[in-house]
């Protein structure tokens, strides 16, 4: 897998482009659903699949003091990216002049960077850009006129939760022996089962992140 600084170090020659974007972190079973879906598109489609992320979570930015404690670094993220047959991410510097893209600017910046996107994959919940304008609608409009497909993958549920980076780290937290919702290189078995529902601890402060 290629780790690209910006879509120009793409080398696509002619084949069609399709990404995931998100933070990522942990690379649980919710994520890999998004993953997932990309890689499928991109395959069927004869084309190249790319993971587009971040080089640290938003809110070390734009809200320092919500910034929840990482899963893990963006060299496990990198490496977790290619097993799941990624073919290039996109690791996007998020600084302070990022921060103030808007979603659509975002997105328009993307596609003509890639020379062109045949598919978005994201959650069904994603939200980007400055101040959270972005989207789901936002994709399938700006689809429309850019020539994408946006495709929103809903929420996996493991034993009657929906499995997020927020939920994993509150189970980390209170000591849980099996690994979370199959999160990737935590130091903790396969997946979790667990009936009490998330704690309101201070984890709960981490839950809505600003930018994405």
């Amino acid at each position: 897998m290629k780790t690209i600084r910006q879509p120009s170090e793409l080398v696509a020659a002619g084949r069609p482009v399709a990404v995931a974007i998100g933070v990522f972190d942990g690379v649980h079973l919710g994520h890999r659903a998004v993953i997932g879906r990309m890689i499928a598109t991109a395959r069927q489609r004869a084309g190249l699949g790319v993971v587009v992320t971040f080089d640290r979570h938003p809110n070390a930015v734009v809200a320092p003091d919500r910034t929840p404690p990482a899963l893990q670094s963006l060299a496990q993220r990198l490496r977790v990216f290619a097993e799941l047959g990624a073919d290039a991410t996109w690791c996007i510097c998020f600084d302070a002049a990022f921060s103030r893209h808007t979603g659509e600017q975002f997105v328009r910046d993307l596609v003509q960077g890639f020379g062109g996107v045949t598919a978005v994959c994201v959650g069904s919940g994603f939200q980007f850009g400055h101040r959270r304008q972005g989207n789901v609608a936002l994709l399938e409009r700006l689809g429309a006129e850019l020539g994408f497909v946006t495709e929103a993958v809903e929420p996996l549920r493991v034993d009657g939760q929906v499995v997020s980076s927020t939920l994993v780290r509150e189970l980390i937290g209170r000591g849980h022996s099996r690994r979370p919702g199959g999160c990737s290189d935590v130091p903790t078995p396969w997946r979790v089962k667990s009936s009490a529902a998330p704690s309101s601890g201070v984890s709960s402060a981490f839950r809505r992140p600003i930018w994405t």
